[in-house]
């Protein structure tokens, strides 16, 4: 049987050029012919300029915040932490990213869409901002009052928690903060609430201004290890209290000197006293004023069913919608 070899190698070669013609053909569409992507007509300049000049509404549904605090805000970044605008974005422009990303729950990809810039360029300028705003959140969330001299107002002028919580600075609690994280990652995230979060520790003062404030902590992480982790790291600048004062705090934390929990065993949090008469007996009407001022809730209304149904009890005198009469601390 005789066998053609030219066919065979014509045949071949034949197989090879339509092969790199393809290749050849593919590299062309994919790195030399590059189509547009970003050609609206409405850029992301445009955009912001009409926000900015348009209805104070519409700013802050796209950004959640007023236009002359939106303007205020990129003149400190950019006078005080060193927000530098590039060759082609603004920082106006930048700081718009950061927010319309954030605030609004908006992906990447419809963050790109909305500015026509790429993804590179958008994860790049939320970054910066980023790290603008954790440097400017150093100066503001802090105690005005290290010492803690200064008696809130709200305890001075309110005879329900002056003579019992007269020595408090303020709150503490911890709250989960749903995040995005790698798929290695999620496990360590998924707490009791079923999704990946942050353990969130905060502290506030009585006029409702965040004093201080940790992330960074896995969902699974518990609010004892997170707070023993904060009293106990120097960097982190938490501003403890003195001798004689303390934080109110909820169960979830250990008893320590410096920080004053609810009595355990007995109801605490405010809705669960909506479903009975109101509270009763010492422990429940401590931890309802307990409860009620971690709330920043110091108005405790006669609608609330709190007030001329309760008997007094225990010591403690019913004064309209007012308890705590004269009930002690121990």
């Amino acid at each position: 049987m005789e066998i053609d070899y030219d066919e065979e190698e014509e045949e071949e070669f034949n197989r090879v050029l339509t092969f790199t013609a393809c290749l050849v053909l593919q590299y062309y569409d994919i790195l030399i012919y590059k189509r547009p992507c970003m050609t609206s007509t409405q850029t992301g300049n445009k955009w912001l300029k009409e926000i900015l000049e348009g209805n104070n509404s519409h700013c802050c549904s796209m950004f959640r915040m007023e236009k002359d605090v939106f303007k205020r805000l990129c003149y400190d970044l950019e006078t005080n932490y060193g927000l530098c605008a590039s060759r082609r974005i603004s920082a106006a422009k930048m700081l718009a990213i950061f927010l319309f990303d954030l605030g609004g729950e908006n992906s990447n990809k419809s963050t790109k869409e909305r500015f026509q810039h790429s993804g590179e360029t958008i994860s790049r300028k939320f970054e910066e901002v980023l790290q603008d705003v954790c440097k400017m959140a150093i100066d503001i969330i802090k105690s005005k009052d290290r010492d803690f001299k200064e008696v809130p107002t709200k305890l001075r002028n309110d005879d329900r928690y002056w003579s019992h919580f007269k020595d408090a600075i303020g709150a503490i609690d911890g709250t989960h903060v749903p995040v995005i994280v790698s798929t290695e990652d999620q496990i360590r995230f998924i707490g009791r609430k079923k999704i990946p979060t942050q353990n969130v520790m905060a502290a506030c003062n009585f006029d409702v201004e965040f004093t201080f404030a940790l992330a960074g902590w896995e969902g699974t992480a518990h609010d004892t290890r997170v707070f023993l982790y904060t009293i106990g790291t120097s960097e982190l600048n938490f501003p403890k209290p003195p001798p004689g004062k303390y934080y109110l705090v909820d169960v979830g934390y250990p008893e320590k000197i410096g920080y004053l929990g609810p009595y355990k065993g007995a109801t605490y949090h405010l809705p669960e006293f909506c479903c009975v008469s109101g509270p009763s007996g010492y422990y429940e009407i401590y931890n309802y004023a307990h409860s009620s001022l971690r709330s920043m809730d110091v108005e405790l209304e006669e609608e609330d069913g709190y007030g001329d149904e309760c008997e007094a009890e225990n010591g403690v005198e019913k004064v309209g919608d007012k308890f705590l009469g004269t009930m002690e601390m121990v």
